[in-house]
């Protein structure tokens, strides 16, 4: 053979593994096959099962993030409420938004039966952004601090932290009784 039948043959072969190089997809081969594999499903699905299907379809595009970004925004609705209306004809986050914002109701899905959330005679609830963290506590009792206690010669740096929540509501305490006696407008304000 001659050598330039050779490399005219190298370079034929070099072409064809460039050209394939160049034309294959950036997805990796396993994902190729699965999205072959479900378009050969979806083409043995006979059309009846596919239009009656559409319901169930719909209602299994609504991701997390959708129900999120609508809860940002209508943060009392119930997660359900929100699933709910997303998966209705036609509906998208920005139509449930604007529907929020009209003030139209929104429905439970049939045969569900929400829990209650809050119990307005003791303030719980089963939502933690929804506790009430505004209450009263009583941190002397709560943190076991006496008025008898005496920390004055004690450094704070030695204190475990036990002891120094103990230290802090003492001092805070201590300087609030002593604010109390100059203060008269403050003192007046208590009484």
């Amino acid at each position: 053979m001659d050598s330039s039948v050779v490399s005219i043959i190298i370079t034929l072969f070099l072409g064809f593994i460039l050209v394939r190089w160049f034309l294959q997809s950036d997805q990796h081969p396993s994902s190729v096959r699965a999205t072959q594999q479900n378009s050969m499903r979806n083409s043995r699905r006979p059309r009846n099962a596919n239009n009656n299907n559409r319901n169930t379809a719909n209602r299994a595009t609504v991701s997390p993030q959708m129900i999120q970004a609508v809860q940002n925004i209508a943060p009392n609705l119930h997660v359900e409420q929100i699933r709910y209306a997303l998966q209705q004809p036609n509906a998208s986050v920005e139509i449930v938004i604007e529907r929020y914002l009209r003030d139209e109701t929104f429905d439970f899905p049939p045969n569900y039966t929400p829990i209650q959330t809050q119990n307005f005679t003791t303030g719980s609830t089963n939502d933690p952004r929804k506790v009430n963290m505004i209450r009263s506590d009583n941190l002397l009792t709560k943190f076991n601090v006496h008025d008898n206690d005496d920390f004055t010669n004690v450094e704070f740096t030695d204190l475990d932290m036990n002891e120094r929540k103990k230290y802090l509501i003492w001092k805070a305490r201590r300087e609030m009784k002593e604010r109390l006696q100059n203060d008269n407008e403050l003192s007046s304000l208590l009484n």
